[in-house]
C-alpha cells in the first residue's frame, strides 16, 4: 500500500477514534515516495467541440519497420572481475513528488536528483555512492530505496573504479523521504557507469528493489499532473500504477493524457530505455507519431472518434506496447474507459476534503468563522463538486457525509444553525467510516489499488 494511502487510512481510523492524533497526521514535508496550493482543476465542458483542420496524414511505421531490440540482461559476466569504469561525472534526472498543501491536499511536482563523481575522488582506492551530506536530511525510507538502487547496479557491475559518486537535490533545503526515487537513484547510477545521457523533459517516479524491478508507489495521478505543470513531455510510471492513470483522466480531463505521454514501467530496462536520450528507433517513433498526432487530438471527443486518430493510437501501441496515454485514449475513444475514480483515489480526494474539518470532526474544536473559513468552505465545496460524479457508488454516503459536515459547519460559522445540529452530521460519517474499515472486502481492494 503507498504512503499516501496509509496517511489517509491513519486519519480515518483516528477520526473514527475521535483520537487527538488526527491534528498532525498529514505531512507538510515533501515525499519523493510515494508551497502554496494548486486550484483544483475541473473537468471539460461537455459542449461539443469543433473539429479542426486534421491536415495530411500521419505516416506511420510498423513494429516490422524496426530491427528488434536487443536484450538486456542484467549481469554482464565479463564484468564479474573486472572493475567498470565511471564514464560520466555528472548526470541528472528529474524525479516525482509530491508535498502536503495546507488543506490537506497533495501537490505533485518534479525536482532534479543529480549524480557527481567527486572532485578528487578517483584517484582513492574505494568506490561508493553516498548522499551529499551538507544538504537537508534524507528519510529512512529514501535511504532503503537508495541503498536498493545500488545493490541493483551492482548486480550488473559488481566492481566500479575508484571513485565516489555523490547524490544531491536540486531542492537542497527541504527535507526528502520515501521511496519512489529508487528506480531514478538506479538510472542515475547506470548512466554514470554506462555514459548514456538522460533526457531532462522525462519524469519518472518508482520504487526499485535488487532484482531490477520497479515497484508500486502512491500519489501516481497527483505526480503526473506535477509533472506536466513542471513542462516535462514524457513520464515514466510502474506498471503496477497503470490503472491509476485513469484517475488522472477523470480529474484533469482527457487533455492531461495528451499533454504528457505517460509510459509505465516494469523493470529497470524498461526505465533506462525511456530515461536515455538515445532511444531505439521504434520507441523514438512512438513518441514522435504520439507528437504529430497531439495538434489533431485538440478537439477532444469528435477528434477521439475519428478512424485515422484510432489508427494511429493503435499504431503507437503496437510500436510501444507501455505507452499508456495513448492506450487510455484509445480505451477512451472505444467507450471501454472507466468512468469512475478507483476507490483507493476516490477514498484519498474525499479524506483530503474532509482534512481541513478534522478537529471539528473529533468536536477538538467550536465551530467560529476563525475555524471556518469562507475560502476554505468555498475549496472544499470545489473538490467535492468536481468528485460528486466520478465516486464510486460505494464511497457516495461518506462523500454525502462530508459535505453535510461543510455545509453545516458554514451554517454555524454564519449564525444561521446551531452547534449542537453539527453532532448528527458527525455521528452519521463517523458511523459510516467505521462501516468502510470494517468492509475487509473494502479494505483489501484499495490495498490492491
Amino acid at each position: 500500500m503507498s504512503k499516501h494511502l496509509w496517511s489517509t487510512l491513519a486519519l480515518a481510523v483516528c477520526i473514527t477514534a475521535g483520537s487527538a492524533f488526527a491534528q498532525g497526521t498529514r505531512s507538510s514535508s515533501s515525499s519523493l515516495s510515494s508551497s502554496s496550493s494548486l486550484s483544483s482543476s475541473t473537468r471539460p465542458s461537455t459542449a461539443p467541440a469543433t473539429m479542426p483542420s486534421l491536415g495530411p496524414p500521419i505516416m506511420l511505421k510498423a513494429p516490422g519497420d524496426f530491427p528488434p531490440v536487443e536484450a538486456d540482461p542484467i549481469e554482464r559476466a565479463n564484468f564479474h572481475n573486472t572493475p567498470h569504469p565511471l564514464s560520466k561525472s555528472v548526470a541528472s534526472a528529474q524525479a516525482m513528488m509530491i508535498v502536503q498543501g495546507p488543506d490537506g491536499s497533495e501537490i505533485g511536482l518534479t525536482s532534479d536528483i543529480i549524480a557527481t563523481v567527486a572532485a578528487g575522488s578517483r584517484q582513492s582506492k574505494t568506490s561508493s555512492a553516498v548522499f551529499v551530506k551538507k544538504q537537508a536530511a534524507v528519510g529512512d525510507e529514501m535511504t532503503v530505496s537508495f541503498e536498493e538502487a545500488v545493490r541493483a547496479v551492482k548486480l550488473r557491475y559488481p566492481l566500479w573504479e575508484p571513485g565516489r559518486i555523490e547524490f544531491s537535490f536540486a531542492d537542497k533545503y527541504t527535507p526528502h523521504e520515501g521511496g519512489s526515487a529508487g528506480t531514478c537513484f538506479a538510472v542515475l547510477l547506470l548512466s554514470t557507469l554506462e555514459g548514456f545521457d538522460i533526457d531532462p523533459k522525462v519524469a519518472i517516479t518508482g520504487d526499485i528493489t535488487a532484482d531490477w524491478k520497479v515497484r508500486k508507489i502512491g500519489g501516481t495521478a497527483d505526480k503526473l499532473r506535477g509533472a506536466s505543470a513542471n513542462k516535462c513531455t514524457m513520464a515514466a510510471i510502474p506498471q503496477e500504477n497503470a490503472s491509476q492513470i485513469g484517475d488522472m483522466a477523470l480529474m484533469y480531463g482527457d487533455a492531461s493524457l495528451r499533454d504528457l505521454q505517460v509510459f509505465s514501467i516494469a523493470t529497470l530496462q524498461d526505465a533506462v530505455a525511456l530515461m536515455r536520450a538515445d532511444r531505439s528507433p521504434q520507441l523514438a517513433e512512438a513518441i514522435k507519431e504520439f507528437t504529430d498526432l497531439v495538434p489533431r487530438m485538440k478537439a477532444g471527443k469528435p477528434a477521439l472518434a475519428d478512424k485515422g486518430n484510432q489508427k494511429a493510437l493503435e499504431n503507437i501501441v503496437a510500436l510501444a506496447p507501455n505507452h499508456e496515454s495513448a492506450r487510455w485514449l484509445l480505451e477512451i475513444a472505444k467507450g471501454n474507459a472507466p468512468t469512475k475514480l478507483t476507490q483507493a483515489f476516490a477514498f484519498e480526494q474525499i479524506m483530503t476534503a474532509a482534512t481541513p474539518y478534522r478537529l471539528i470532526i473529533t468536536a477538538r474544536q467550536p465551530v467560529t468563522r476563525t475555524s471556518v473559513t469562507p475560502s476554505m468552505t468555498l475549496n472544499a465545496r470545489k473538490q467535492l463538486q468536481q468528485l460528486t460524479p466520478i465516486t464510486p457508488l460505494e464511497l457516495q454516503p461518506l462523500l454525502t457525509d462530508v459535505r453535510a459536515i461543510i455545509e453545516t459547519s458554514e451554517n454555524i460559522a454564519l449564525k444561521q444553525a446551531r452547534p449542537e445540529t453539527l453532532e448528527q452530521r458527525r455521528e452519521a460519517f463517523r458511523n459510516h467510516l467505521q462501516g468502510l474499515l470494517g468492509n475487509k472486502e473494502f479494505v483489501e481492494k484499495i490495498y490492491r489499488e
